[in-house]
């Protein structure tokens, strides 16, 4: 479901407004004029269903890869 002809890595680490160190991976799916060279501006939010879903895909992926 999630044929994104490219990612985009971003990498954050630090001591964020959190105030723990630590570091973090974001992967962002990238399509054909997406803009994402403006993945640093407002853009809609997306519902919490929606990113959970999109998350179980991704977990059953990697599972599948992993045997």
């Amino acid at each position: 479901d999630l044929q994104a002809p490219a990612i985009q890595l971003r990498m954050n680490n630090g001591r964020p407004i959190q105030g723990l160190l630590h570091a973090h991976l974001h992967v962002y799916p990238r399509f054909a004029g997406d803009g994402g060279e403006k993945l640093d501006i407002e853009r809609p939010r997306v519902a919490r269903s929606e990113l959970d879903a999109t998350a179980k895909k991704i977990k059953a992926a990697l599972d599948k890869k992993s045997d």
